[in-house]
């Protein structure tokens, strides 16, 4: 028996000139599928081809923000996977229709959660969105703000007379007299188009540019008059008509889809049933109000539902010896025990294979919601979460997937600028009679960079090394102009214009963390206190404490590194950042991100401060407020065992156990 099922053929029209800054879009298109109707909800029968449901969304994204480009493809893809995820949970109703239509329905609802967050968090963020799913013989639609739907549907010759005053070729958005309106909400999915299709149909779906909306005349006869490859050859023509070369092509996204027949030829009928042409009008429904209260909680819930897909790269050859007196039916057994147990033992890997990936997609995607809604830090735990999980799960296509769209999430929440690189400086490994390895700081100033181990102080030039000082138990080493302070036993100043050394004896009862300097002032930090030693390069005084204790004890966590100006600023272990002046602390900023031992920081000027972790090897630039700005990857050096930013120059130097690099910020 041959079943004939409806299915869209369709092709996308993207045109994006670069003359638009902050204008981003974006085309998408999805094939869903579900569990055959009598299959199991975990995936684990076959899908059968009508099945299938065409998903189609079209985009435009206008901010000043240019790191919100990506919100496209998490909105769409958000869309995708909550429709994934409704399709095992189908519900029939008492009279036995299939509640399949409320999934369209409440993925829209969840995504506008979604959305809330994104406007709530970026004020001047417009966003235009359509989208439309296909499944079988009806079609859905909504949008966001502006978005049109063309649809032109061929007439038969016996109706043409009776329907001679109405349009071929329409705009279900607007133009749906023979329905009911349909609302627009410029901020959220409000209602729902739903009607029916047929074979020969053809739509085109795309967000509409001011210019755009002149040829639409053009567009609508180009429709009713062409296939798809002739309206999209026409189109072409339309948004850049030859002979104007030197005018800006029209932005626009879209996608022409057109219905075509499908005919399956199926070897059992006896289930099967005709189906009865029946003509069933568009209508507009409500999509519920969200309940802000219960924001993403229904979405995490739903993670845990979300579909994997089969895994069918493992077969196993089995081969065994049969041994002389050995029994046919005994070498049989063995051999379907063996089989039995091999596929028990495939099937629980395979499994666990499926819960493993399960978990580790659900903190990704968590991850992802919490990055829209700009809760960075939840952001950076739940994939950190699902990077450690990943780690030890082994070797697969899966893993090599899923580590992808991890390193695509992390740069968008760290805002990498990935056309910024490391630069190596010198190989140290390369020179003789030094071992590398020993090297533990590095230092600069105006471009001069020096770097340290227990034996002498090194000044680094084109051909080389150059020693300047046998080194000793420095503990740390800081330079300020052409005078070199360095930190041990004592507390040394070294002119390097004439090799004269002066020393200060060490007073203090701790070790300081850090030792730095701000004009001929010294500055050492402890894990809870501030020190200064006043003229330390012209004539040093005795140490004071330089902030007050009341005002430390405002300051949740220990110190972990510092910086100067005329303002102090440090980071803390309970992720703060403190600015003092004069002793006193003038305002404390959350920070988003962890502060771990041995982060070091720098005011790089403008406000701006650079944290270095070494651990995870990656540079951020915050403001005074802790608001994230960019960030620099510094992978490419294997280890990090100490970086100095030169303010003169605006470079980082990294010093790693075979190489010095440079990053120019």
């Amino acid at each position: 028996m041959q079943i004939k099922n409806l299915i869209p053929k369709s092709k996308e029209v993207l045109l994006q000139p670069k003359s638009r800054e902050g204008v981003f879009y974006d085309t998408f298109s999805y094939i869903i599928q579900s569990p055959a109707k009598n299959g199991n909800s975990n995936g684990s029968t076959p899908l059968a081809p009508s099945d299938k449901k065409y998903l189609y969304i079209v985009s435009q994204i206008q901010s000043n923000d240019p790191s919100l480009d990506y919100v496209p493809n998490l909105i769409a893809t958000f869309i995708k996977r909550e429709l994934e995820s409704g399709n095992g949970s189908i519900q029939l109703t008492t009279s036995g229709s299939s509640e399949k239509n409320d999934i369209f329905k409440i993925s829209l609802k969840k995504t506008n959660e979604l959305i809330e967050g994104l406007f709530k968090n970026n004020s001047d963020i417009k966003i235009n969105l359509g989208i439309v799913l296909i499944n079988k013989d009806k079609v859905s639609a909504s949008k966001i703000g502006k978005a049109k739907l063309f649809i032109y549907r061929p007439q038969k010759p016996a109706l043409v007379k009776a329907l001679a005053d109405r349009e071929e070729t329409f705009d279900i958005f607007e133009n749906i007299s023979q329905f009911s309106r349909f609302h627009i909400d410029n901020k959220r999915f409000s209602s729902i188009i739903s009607g029916e299709v047929k074979k020969s149909d053809r739509f085109f779906f795309f967000i509409p540019d001011l210019r755009l909306s002149l040829k639409q005349k053009l567009i609508i006869s180009s429709l009713s008059k062409n296939n798809q490859d002739s309206f999209l050859d026409d189109f072409h023509k339309i948004v850049s008509p030859e002979g104007k070369q030197n005018k800006t092509p029209i932005n626009c996204c879209g996608i022409h889809f057109e219905i075509e027949e499908e005919i399956t030829n199926l070897s059992d009928s006896a289930n099967s049933k005709p189906k009865t042409e029946k003509e069933t009008p568009i209508t507009a429904t409500e999509v519920a109000k969200i309940n802000k209260n219960d924001t993403l909680k229904r979405t995490v819930d739903k993670f845990k539902e979300m579909v994997i897909g089969e895994n069918s790269n493992s077969h196993h050859r089995w081969r065994l010896i049969k041994n002389r007196g050995m029994s046919n039916h005994f070498i049989f057994g063995l051999i379907a025990f063996l089989i039995l147990a091999g596929l028990i033992f495939f099937t629980r890997g395979n499994s666990k294979l499926k819960e493993e990936v399960s978990s580790i997609n659900e903190k990704i995607r968590i991850s992802e919601s919490r990055l829209l809604l700009k809760q960075n830090y939840e952001a950076r735990k739940y994939l950190s979460e699902a990077v450690k999980e990943l780690d030890i799960l082994e070797k697969s296509n899966q893993k090599n997937e899923i580590l992808l769209a991890a390193v695509s999430l992390l740069n968008r929440i760290e805002k990498v600028d990935s056309t910024t690189k490391l630069n190596p400086l010198i190989d140290l490994s390369s020179i003789a009679d030094i071992d590398a390895g020993k090297f533990k700081s590095v230092l600069a100033s105006n471009g001069k960079v020096f770097i340290d181990n227990s034996e002498k102080i090194y000044q680094i030039e084109e051909n080389g090394l150059k020693t300047i000082e046998e080194s000793g138990n420095i503990i740390l080493t800081w330079i300020k102009e052409n005078k070199l302070i360095t930190y041990g036993t004592n507390i040394k100043i070294i002119d390097l214009g004439n090799n004269k050394i002066s020393e200060l004896r060490k007073k203090f009862s701790f070790e300081p963390i850090e030792v730095k300097n701000y004009e001929d002032n010294l500055y050492f930090l402890g894990s809870k206190n501030i020190y200064k030693i006043s003229n330390a390069l012209v004539k040093p005084a005795e140490e004071l404490e330089w902030l007050k204790s009341t005002e430390a004890e405002k300051i949740p966590g220990n110190f972990i590194a510092f910086d100067l100006d005329s303002t102090i600023y440090t980071i803390t272990t309970e992720k703060k950042l403190a600015a003092l002046f004069k002793g006193e602390l003038t305002k404390l900023t959350d920070l988003d991100f962890d502060i771990k031992p041995g982060t070091e920081l720098f005011n790089i000027g403008g406000e701006k401060i650079l944290v270095v972790d070494k651990e995870m090897k990656l540079a951020r630039v915050i403001d005074d407020t802790g608001d994230l700005k960019v960030s620099y990857d510094l992978s490419e050096a294997e280890t990090i065992k100490d970086v100095y930013f030169d303010k003169a120059v605006s470079t980082l130097y990294i010093l790693s156990p075979a190489k010095i690099w440079n990053l120019k910020i």
